[in-house]
């Protein structure tokens, strides 16, 4: 029996995110909510978020565009994100030029050599690592025993993996003894299964089970599927995004492929804020022709002529040979388990940098479109200093905002914070501030970043919980008038209360961002003043 090449094996199609297609468009919204109270008439529960807000489903109205419905539900109060719930499927198979082969001997570890994890030893198991893929089947030698109980967001299967794509993405992030050797060889991994027996899915699944991951205990999400978003509006995927954000939020780190069209194309999830993305390559030769490039990508591994354990259902004697990006992620899920566990109390945006900046330069020094940071380098990264943590991640919004303290202005008195933004990665930083009746507040960012731009705005006491997101301004104050490499904002207050400090910059999925650099670190001056003295009244 020949085994499908990961290549095409599992990828969400461009009807993922792409209106255009009929298929995606669909008859339904997918709305997630500050509560259920906030449900859209007529809709039905589809689950939650990763921090317990409600999702529903509703039916978009006869003759109505469903990407503008979901755009009229994005901007009413309390809603947090609306997206059309679109249809995602296996892509066809596809007839491996290799397929199946016998059980290597002695067991292959050309992964765990590649990225330099041979001999990266944690002393006992990590936190687990999700799978969110077709299955993972736990008869296979090299992840027998830490295959925990799935969490599965779908159901009506006989077999624990019907495709073989989930148990090989899994071997990769976790495999040990057996015939290969993964990174984490010590991690536990459970399946949240997304797609169903006949191949189908739908982006309420996903979203449900990015939070089924949370909720189970992972420490990483490893999503191996990805899909063009070159036709998709930006609200094509505002739910998915916020799940994401509030995945990383808790601690948990999502890694996707950069995908397999060869080309500079932005892909989902590996395009969203927060995705820790992988392309497929090798440390000497750079990038694989088929791997996608591109701003959004963060690091490389192998993922090319890659001999894994498979179902023997899907091959007789156990093993395949496989090809895609799909299998460059995982390894970089193993090695930030591996991180996890080596340096407890990391902090997401930590352990999200660490990765990337520890991996092994390939041409250019940096961060480049082919490669990003490099190549993984598991033994690297364990050994170097834990980045500096600037800001406060996720900021992203107001409702993230509200979770993280506020900033303390003294009247009269200028505050510095340093932060740092990625058009790519993080475009908003949002910071809650405390003004009373009358006072002014100055805002002033400033870089030593070449090409780095920035505006800066006031939003008030009303705003909604993601304003910035959803691209609601009724609730702006004011703002610097667009990107600048020294923005300023100025504004007094009427009333006293809660106001929200916005940072932003480009953002790689709607601008131009050819010239803007990967990472933008920025001071942002805050100044609080006091209200205007009152005029005295005349004299009769």
């Amino acid at each position: 029996m020949s085994k499908l090449p990961a290549v095409a094996a599992v990828c969400m199609t461009a009807a993922v995110v792409a209106g255009a297609a009929p298929a995606a468009q669909g008859r339904r919204v997918l709305v997630a909510v500050e509560r259920d109270a906030y449900s859209p008439a007529g809709s039905a529960l589809a689950g939650a978020l990763p921090d317990g807000s409600p999702m529903y489903l509703v039916k978009v109205p006869h003759g109505r565009d469903a990407q503008a419905f979901a755009r009229q539900l994005s901007a009413r109060p309390h809603v947090l994100a609306a997206q059309v719930n679109h249809s995602l499927r296996l892509r066809p198979a596809q007839q491996s030029a290799t397929g199946c082969e016998p059980k290597p001997d002695p067991a292959i570890r050309t992964i765990a050599t590649a990225t330099n994890s041979d001999l990266a030893d944690v002393g006992g198991p990590t936190r687990p690592i999700a799978i969110l893929d077709t299955g993972i089947d736990p008869s296979v030698a090299e992840l027998a025993g830490r295959v925990l109980p799935d969490h599965d967001v779908v159901g009506g299967f006989t077999v624990p993996d019907q495709d073989g794509h989930g148990t090989e993405v899994a071997a990769v992030a976790a495999g040990a003894a057996g015939g290969m050797r993964g990174v984490s060889p010590t991690s536990p991994v459970f399946s949240v299964r997304i797609f169903n027996s006949t191949g189908n899915s739908s982006s309420d699944i996903v979203v449900k089970a990015i939070t089924a991951a949370v909720a189970g205990g992972a420490g990483v999400i490893n999503i191996s599927a990805a899909g063009a978003v070159a036709d998709a509006t930006a609200t094509d995927n505002r739910v998915m995004t916020v799940a994401i954000a509030q995945a990383f939020n808790a601690g948990v780190m999502v890694v996707a492929p950069s995908g397999n069209e060869g080309k500079t194309q932005a892909d989902a999830p590996g395009a969203y804020p927060h995705v820790l993305t992988a392309g497929s390559g090798t440390a000497l030769g750079g990038r694989d022709l088929f791997s996608n490039s591109g701003p959004w990508v963060d690091l490389l591994s192998v993922g090319s002529d890659v001999l894994v354990p498979t179902p023997a259902s899907i091959c007789t004697t156990g093993y395949a040979r496989v090809k895609g990006t799909s299998f460059a992620a995982p390894a970089v899920a193993g090695a930030a388990a591996i991180l996890q566990a080596v340096k407890p109390g990391i902090k997401p945006q930590q352990l999200f940098d660490l990765v990337r900046h520890a991996a092994t330069d390939v041409g250019l020094t940096g961060w480049e479109a082919d490669s990003g940071f490099g190549f993984l380098n598991v033994l690297d990264s364990m050994s170097a200093k834990t980045p500096p943590l600037l800001g406060n991640e996720v900021d992203d919004d107001i409702m993230f905002a509200k979770l993280k303290p506020i900033v303390a202005l003294k009247l009269g008195k200028a505050k510095t914070l340093k932060d740092s933004l990625s058009a790519a990665k993080d475009n908003t930083d949002v910071f809650r501030i405390k003004l009373k009746k009358g006072e002014a507040i100055s805002a002033n960012v400033t870089t030593k970043v070449t090409d780095a731009l920035f505006s800066v705005s006031l939003y008030d006491r009303n705003s909604g919980a993601m304003d910035l997101t959803n691209d609601v301004t009724k609730h702006v104050l004011g703002d610097s008038g667009g990107l600048s490499p020294t923005a300023f904002m100025n504004k007094r207050v009427k009333k006293s209360g809660t106001y929200y400090i916005a940072v932003e910059t480009a953002d790689t999925l709607q601008d131009d961002t050819d010239a803007v650099p990967p990472e933008q670190a920025y001071s942002l001056k805050l100044k609080r003043q006091k209200p205007l003295p009152k005029k005295k009244a005349k004299k009769k």
